[in-house]
């Protein structure tokens, strides 16, 4: 599954544009389109959510820095999507589990602003190679006894807005409530 992509018809206009699936083989799918849970496999209905779908909080924010120091920590190659987060930063300092200090902070990405709540507890799934779908590596026993089974950190939005690659990340240390 992870190597389908999703994406909008309409990326200017997000409330708006249809949910679509790019496959592997490069075709387009409407998210409920009943030939893409054909491809996925027997028994699976596809369908769009219009409240959003997410883990224990709406974001999930990483830096490439924590999943590099946590990959090598597990002798597995670096790669962000083995920790499914919504947004990736790449920090100037370079310094993993930077984001932690973050906790309680408003931070703006592009013109969206969200509150960093807490620390990403993980799961098995960070086990799982996004490439294969199988299980190859032992990478949440690292980080949980070298992290407390936390990596990244969770964060609702504060004020919505769009986010570019490349976006500056500017961390407002005061508490937000």
């Amino acid at each position: 599954m992870s190597n389908y992509v999703a994406l909008l018809s309409e990326p200017d206009r997000p409330d708006r544009s249809r949910a679509l699936v790019r496959a592997p083989n490069g075709g387009r799918y409407d998210v409920t389109d009943p030939r893409l849970a054909a491809e996925l496999g027997g028994g699976l209905r596809v369908m769009r959510l219009y409240r959003g779908a997410f883990d224990a909080m709406p974001i999930s924010v990483i830096s490439d820095s924590t999943v590099s120091a946590l990959c090598t920590l597990a002798h597995v190659p670096s790669n962000e999507r083995r920790f499914r987060p919504n947004i990736v930063v790449t920090l100037d300092s370079g310094a993993a589990f930077e984001e932690d200090e973050w906790v309680g902070s408003a931070v703006r990405i592009g013109t969206a602003v969200v509150r960093m709540d807490r620390r990403d507890s993980r799961c098995i799934i960070v086990n799982v190679d996004p490439a294969s779908g199988r299980s190859d590596s032992h990478l949440l026993k690292v980080i949980g006894t070298a992290r407390g089974a936390c990596a990244g950190v969770y964060a609702t939005t504060v004020r919505p807005g769009l986010i570019n690659v490349g976006d500056p990340v500017v961390v407002d240390m005061r508490p937000q409530h």
